[in-house]
């Protein structure tokens, strides 16, 4: 019995004072606080440190995006990628561009439209539908041109109204209403 505790203490002892976690979440975490630290104390971050953040963020909204589209179909919406994006100067809907990278000759991501999702279902035993799109933000604000873009998409009758999924806990996901203003 003694044996075994203290080969188990002296390996949590080797763990502690060996390599950091190399797992996500705290490859993840050390990022944030490094980027926080910076931040505070007026350091500049270099480019490689600037990619990694980026990366780890991108891969979080794709992650919570494919969370926001299996809550909704679970609960009976159909759900559609929307393509289209609102070009603000010209006033209309325009098809999103792909982003593309042309030195590896490849797409990086395609229908980066706003918002979303387009989302429908039936309203009960009629023929009538409701329309919404749905936006996915992890920290459940949109930014200013954002909702321009929501705005005028609700004044212009293209979405009843427009839903904007974040998360509140640990694996629930919210739904709030933008606010429609004249």
């Amino acid at each position: 019995m003694e044996k075994k505790n203290k080969e188990s203490e002296e390996y949590k002892d080797k763990s502690s004072k060996g390599k950091k976690g190399t797992c996500l979440n705290c490859i993840q975490n050390q990022i944030e606080v490094n980027s926080v630290l910076k931040n505070v104390l007026g350091v500049k971050m270099n480019k490689s440190q600037k990619s990694k953040i980026g990366r780890t963020s991108r891969q979080a909204g794709k992650r919570f995006e494919l969370l926001v589209r299996k809550d909704l179909e679970e609960q009976g919406f159909y759900v559609v990628k929307w393509t289209n994006q609102v070009d603000l100067k010209n006033n209309k809907l325009v098809p999103a561009k792909s982003k593309f990278n042309p030195y590896l000759g490849r797409v990086l991501a395609s229908g980066t439209g706003f918002p979303d999702f387009m989302v429908h279902r039936r309203k009960g035993l009629s023929d009538d539908y409701e329309v919404n799109g749905v936006e996915a933000k992890l920290n459940k604000y949109l930014d200013a041109e954002e909702k321009k873009k929501a705005q005028w998409l609700i004044n212009n009758h293209v979405f009843s109204k427009i839903l904007v999924a974040y998360k509140k806990e640990r694996g629930k996901i919210e739904y709030e209403q933008f606010d429609k203003k004249e």
